[in-house]
């Protein structure tokens, strides 16, 4: 990143608003905000916000599937998901049309444990 070269490091915060930027995109960069997540990682900083970000930012920009993987690979690794990425995904889901007796269900029910 440009700030490399001086020392300087980015917030958590700046890796959101980056994150939110690529996907904000036409079309959404997805590519792009999951090299910056896996960057928040690598610098050991608390992923748990920049993740957030990523999930519901993929969701709304339409990107289902990549979202879902996200949420759940974020979810095997401990991360905090809040009521809003939960619920902002459930809504979605049923907005959908999924059956949430079946493969929206068991979506469902990974995110709330």
């Amino acid at each position: 990143m440009c700030c490399a070269a001086t020392g300087m490091q980015l917030l958590p915060e700046s890796y959101q608003a980056l994150i939110y930027s690529a996907l904000e995109t036409d079309p959404p960069d997805s590519e792009l905000a999951f090299a910056l997540f896996d960057d928040v990682k690598r610098k050991a900083l608390d992923p748990t916000p920049a993740w957030r970000m990523l999930c519901t930012r993929l969701w709304a920009r339409g990107l289902r599937e990549e979202a879902l993987g996200a949420a759940q690979e974020g979810r095997l690794a401990g991360y905090d998901m809040d009521g809003e990425v939960a619920e902002v995904m459930m809504e979605g889901l049923c907005v959908d049309g999924r059956d949430l007796v079946g493969t929206g269900f068991r979506h469902c029910h990974a995110l709330a444990d």
